[in-house]
Formats: C-alpha cells, sequence, structure tokens
C-alpha cells in the first residue's frame, strides 16, 4: 500500500472510531431522549463524537426540512474530507474514489435540476451544484445544451453523465423520462465507483460490498418506478435472494414510510455489519463513507424534530422502529 494511503487511512479509522453508530442512538434514546438541540450536542460532546463539531455551528434557523439539515451537515463533512486528502496527499486511485463517491450529492442535486427544468419551475437551493451551472442553463431546452455546460463546471460529474445519457443527448427537457434519466446515471455512477474500487489493493471486502450496493439501490429504484406505474413487481423481486425478497413483498404491504426505513437501513446497516470486522485495509474507506453517512442522514432526522419541537412520543417511536428494523435486517440479510 502506498505510504501516504497507509497514513490517510489510519487517519480515517481514527475519525470511524469517533463516528455515532445506530447501537449507540438506539441505547442513549432508550435510557433519555433529547428534549432540545443543547441535550442532544451534551450527548454528542460527551461522547466526543465528531459530528458534535458540526452539530453546534449549525444555524438552526434556517432548517425548513430533513434535507436542510442533511446537506448542511454534508457540507461541513466534505470540507472536513477534503482537508484530511489534501493534508495527507493520498494516491490519485484512492482521492478519485472518495471525491466520485461524495459526487452522489451532485448527482442527486443535478437530477433535482433536471426535473425542475422539466416542470419548468423555479431552481431553488442548491447545496452542491454551482449556482454558475445553474445560471448558465437560463432558458436552454436541450439536454445536450445542459451537458455542456456540466463540462464546464462539474467535469467529473458530466463524464458520468455523458455515458449515462448519450441515448438521450438529442432529446428536449420536456421529452426526457426523469425516472429512466435517475435509472441511467445510478446504474453508471455505480459502475464507475465498482471500477475504481478494483483498483484499491489490499482490501477483502470492498469490491463485494460496492456490488452490493449498486443492486440495493438499483432495486429501490426500479421498485419504486414500478409500483409508481402500476407494474407488478414479482418479477423483480425474484430477482433478489428469497430472505430479502420476502422482507421487501412484506413491507410493501404496510406503508411507503416503512419502505423508505427498509431501504434505508439496507442501503446502510447491511453494508456497516460486512465491513466492520475488515482489517485495515481499503476497507476502512467504505466503512467510514458509509457510516459518517449513516450518521449524519440519522441525525439529521432527529435535529429537524427537535428544532421545531415535534412530540417526543414520536422520537420514541421512531426509536423503535430503528430497533425493529435493525434487528430484521441484521437477521435477513
Amino acid at each position: 500500500m502506498n505510504p501516504n494511503d497507509a497514513k490517510f487511512i489510519t487517519l480515517l479509522k481514527l475519525k470511524l472510531n469517533r463516528t455515532l453508530t445506530l447501537e449507540e442512538l438506539i441505547k442513549t434514546f432508550r435510557e433519555s431522549l433529547p428534549s432540545d438541540i443543547a441535550d442532544l450536542e451534551a450527548f454528542l460532546k460527551n461522547g466526543n463524537y465528531e459530528i458534535y463539531d458540526y452539530v453546534r455551528i449549525l444555524d438552526t434557523s434556517a432548517l425548513e426540512s430533513i434535507a436542510d439539515a442533511e446537506n448542511l451537515l454534508i457540507n461541513y463533512w466534505i470540507k472536513d474530507l477534503t482537508y484530511l486528502l489534501d493534508l495527507t496527499s493520498p494516491s490519485d486511485n484512492l482521492r478519485i474514489f472518495i471525491n466520485t463517491y461524495m459526487d452522489k450529492f451532485k448527482l442527486n442535486e443535478f437530477l433535482y435540476v433536471l426535473t425542475y427544468m422539466k416542470k419548468e419551475r423555479p431552481i431553488k437551493k442548491l447545496n452542491f451544484i454551482d449556482k454558475a451551472f445553474i445560471d448558465s442553463i437560463i432558458g436552454v431546452n436541450n439536454l445536450s445544451e445542459v451537458l455542456k455546460a456540466l463540462k464546464e463546471f462539474h467535469p467529473k460529474l458530466y463524464e458520468i453523465a455523458l455515458k449515462a445519457l448519450r441515448r438521450y443527448e438529442t432529446y428536449t427537457i420536456k421529452e426526457l423520462s426523469i425516472s429512466n434519466v435517475e435509472l441511467s446515471l445510478w446504474n453508471e455512477f455505480w459502475r464507475y465507483i465498482r471500477l475504481l474500487s478494483k483498483r484499491l489493493i489490499p482490501s477483502v471486502k470492498l469490491d463485494k460490498v460496492v456490488k452490493y450496493l449498486s443492486s440495493i439501490w438499483i432495486l429501490e429504484l426500479k421498485l419504486r418506478n414500478f409500483t409508481f406505474e402500476g407494474k407488478d413487481v414479482d418479477e423483480l423481486i425474484r430477482k433478489v435472494e428469497k430472505r430479502l425478497g420476502d422482507l421487501i413483498l412484506n413491507t410493501l404491504s404496510k406503508s411507503k414510510e416503512e419502505l423508505d426505513l427498509l431501504f434505508f437501513m439496507l442501503k446502510y446497516i447491511t453494508p456497516i455489519n460486512e465491513l466492520k470486522f475488515s482489517p485495515l485495509s481499503y476497507d476502512t474507506v467504505l466503512t467510514y463513507l458509509i457510516s459518517k453517512e449513516f450518521e449524519i442522514r440519522t441525525l439529521a432526522h432527529v435535529i429537524y424534530l427537535l428544532i421545531h419541537r415535534i412530540n417526543g412520543e414520536y422520537l420514541s417511536k421512531l426509536t423503535g422502529r430503528w430497533v425493529y428494523w435493525y434487528g430484521l435486517i441484521t437477521k435477513s440479510t
């Protein structure tokens, strides 16, 4: 292993040790639920969790949604990770893998931009896409022109988008099927991540987990498209392992919220459990990235509930659902 990579991974392992896990969150919330942000900050500070440094500087008055809290925390994380990359100067292979993984947030926002352009609605809050890119596509009607602008402002994302959307290049924005575009973009994103992961040696389960993430991400997208279009999902479910398929079918009969929670756990808890016993290697990088994203998304939900003073009983019930799904996912996958 490149010595700078070894240094970076060692520092990342220290950060991973200060990342809040679901088990720790559940244990604390079962003992005593935080009543406000100050309570939550005290818990994070006392536990020496790194995310305390993010939460304490949050402008809570600007948080109108869970997504607002998520995006602010993710921005702090990106700055933190960029600093560590600059400090340690790891190999190009490792830097590209990490930067591409973090580009998932830009990709998601790019989809939001295309959706709003198709609906002819104003594009409002952006956190990861350059505002100059948005200014440059005002009045644009064709996908090819959007891709041309993307190349100028976000060249790495452009490379993924071009390969994914080449067949749609001649389409107007109005002609695009956003669900098809979304599926194509995420397919290409995960294909590229997997290609990059194969360059990182030594690893134990890195490629296996990236392959799993790709499959579960695409499965969720296809499942939502099938249910929205009223298609029979049985054929789709038959392609996955039986225990997982049964779990998904059973959840489909309940509610959208439960399905969201199921896939949330599948996309984070399953890979974290798979990777957590790996030795110090490139596996550690993916363990950290998934664990940190899970921590941010979970705490963003809690922060939103606390600042809007939503009934504490709701947070108690949410904790109960985490316990239920954590047990079920751990047993079923």
